[in-house]
């Protein structure tokens, strides 16, 4: 039977994971510093998982020890990012950034396990390189925000 799809509302909370043997962050000072690399997806469109689809924070790692970030869907939505043009020069045009829900069943391509509640934080128009790296580091400020909901655990 396949999952249902549905809309994200706004005031959702996301879930990031973050594996504990990262390097894409530093919190031994006090404040969490996150680097963009946390937001890191070849295909250019980061995974999060929706929380109230989740039994429990520990259903979003994939290991014990994984850190967990939070992300609200309508700060995600709030993040602007202006298009440029051949030379490099922002346009008017915004990427409209958007977080779609898109479970995994299981038996999907990929090997990855089934996953109800997995969903993506894209971009209409698709970005280029420079414009992801941007949304990285938009995502990284909000997450940073708020700390860590569940700190990573060295093994």
């Amino acid at each position: 039977m396949p999952i249902l799809v549905t809309v994200v509302d706004d005031g959702e909370d996301l879930i990031r994971r973050i594996p504990a043997d990262s390097n894409c962050y530093d919190s031994s000072h006090g404040a969490l510093r996150l680097s963009s690399t946390a937001f890191n997806d070849r295909e250019r469109m980061p995974s999060v998982d929706r929380r109230r689809m989740k039994a429990s924070l520990d259903d979003c790692k994939n290991h014990p020890t994984d850190g967990l970030l939070l992300l609200i869907t309508n700060e995600v939505r709030a993040i602007s990012l202006a298009q440029t043009d051949q030379k490099g020069k922002p346009t008017s045009d915004l990427h409209k950034i958007d977080v779609i829900h898109r479970p995994i069943e299981a038996g999907d391509a990929g090997g990855l396990p089934a996953n109800e509640a997995h969903s993506q934080v894209e971009s209409t128009p698709a970005q280029s390189e420079s414009r992801f790296k941007k949304l990285k580091e938009a995502l990284a400020r909000i997450a940073a925000k708020r700390g860590w909901l569940v700190s990573p655990a060295q093994s």
